[in-house]
This record gives C-alpha cells, structure tokens and sequence, in this order.
C-alpha cells in the first residue's frame, strides 16, 4: 500500500483509520489512472480492488520492493483471477 500509494503508514498488522484511508486512496488511483473501470472509494479492500492491485502490480512490478512477496498477495486478498509470474 504505502509503495504504491506514497503513503508512510505504519505496518503493524491492524487494519485500523490510517489502513483505511489507504485503502480510500488506492480506490481513487485505480478509479483514476489505473483500472479500466472505476471503483467504489468505501475503503473496503473486496474482489475489485484486489484485482486492480494485482493487475497494476503484475504490469508494474518495479512499483514494489519485493516482487515476490507482492505476488504471493492473491492468496490474502478476495482476488484470485491474476497469476503474476
């Protein structure tokens, strides 16, 4: 989130205000600049985002420090449809 947001939230495991903005703002990249359709900005990290997440990262993995890690993301998050490597 915080790399491909600019955020500097602090990853502590807790899904609390700071997450859900950041969430927020994933919603207004991908609405923006990112996905082909836009997305519902509730802070919800569902299927939709999942997947915009995924297919931004799997065009752009030099967006992410750790490429693997952020591939293995399709397992934790309610979207299966990509397969990045």
């Amino acid at each position: 989130m915080n790399q491909l947001t600019g955020l500097h939230i602090l990853e502590d495991g807790q899904f609390g205000p700071q997450t859900e903005y950041g969430v927020k703002r994933i919603q207004q990249l991908a609405s923006t600049k990112w996905a082909a359709a836009p997305l519902v900005v509730d802070g919800y990290f569902g299927p939709a985002t999942g997947q915009a997440v995924l297919e931004r990262i799997k065009r752009n993995p030099w967006l992410v420090d750790n490429f693997q890690k952020a591939s293995t993301c399709a397992h934790f998050v309610p979207s299966y449809t990509i397969v990045l490597n």
